[in-house]
């Protein structure tokens, strides 16, 4: 009998413990989720688009970089190059996307970072009006 209760004391305490430790994760992650969602929504004037494979001279960018939206055809599209672009390493910005539960559905595709921006000033350097698209070794492509 002894040994029951002695059981059931170190498993209640057991419970206990992990209970508290789920309701610090859940804040913290609620915490995290109010960040997420400052960012958001993220609107700019670009548009989702075909692009045309070019050399662009962009010697002050020495990191592989890709812009996409918050729509369908952006969305496979990152599915289609995720593998690629985290080969690189590239650093992704989203624009023109609602809410953090879009962004998830976006970020599960890939490991490389998502950043939620208004692309517009990138755009002007880039000489570009649509996306998706990434800049690789002095190229753009889609």
């Amino acid at each position: 009998m002894k040994k029951i209760s002695l059981f059931l004391i170190s498993l209640l305490i057991a419970t206990v413990c992990f209970s508290q430790q789920k309701e610090k994760i859940t804040e913290e992650s609620l915490k995290l989720e109010e960040k997420l969602d400052a960012r958001l929504p993220v609107t700019s004037q670009a548009q989702v688009g075909h692009i045309t494979k070019r050399k662009i001279d962009l010697s002050s960018f020495s990191q592989p970089l890709f812009i996409l939206g918050g729509d369908p055809f952006s969305f496979n599209w990152l599915k289609e190059h995720a593998t690629e672009l985290e080969e690189k390493h590239a650093i992704g910005f989203i624009t023109n996307i609602d809410n953090s539960s879009r962004l998830e559905e976006f970020q599960r595709l890939t490991k490389a970072p998502l950043l939620p921006a208004n692309i517009d000033e990138l755009l002007v350097i880039f000489h570009e009006n649509h996306y998706p698209f990434i800049i690789y070794k002095d190229e753009i492509w889609q």
